[in-house]
């Protein structure tokens, strides 16, 4: 095997490895975002129903003060 052939296949290795590791960082890194996604609607989906919550309390509040007059 001629020299530049053993680099050659040395290098290639090295870069296949170094791009397994990247794909691996990249897959934790999906699962981490879908994970805060995840966590991000939930926190959406209660400030809602506490936003929905307030609009009717401030609702009953306005009829409350039109037929106090």
């Amino acid at each position: 095997m001629p020299k530049h052939d053993f680099i050659d296949k040395f290098d290639n290795e090295d870069i296949f490895i170094q791009m397994e590791y990247e794909i691996k960082n990249l897959k934790e890194q999906i699962k981490q975002l879908k994970t805060f996604g995840e966590i991000q609607v939930k926190i959406n989906s209660k400030q809602a129903f506490q936003i929905r919550q307030l609009v009717n309390e401030n609702e009953k509040l306005h009829q409350y003060i039109k037929d106090c007059h």
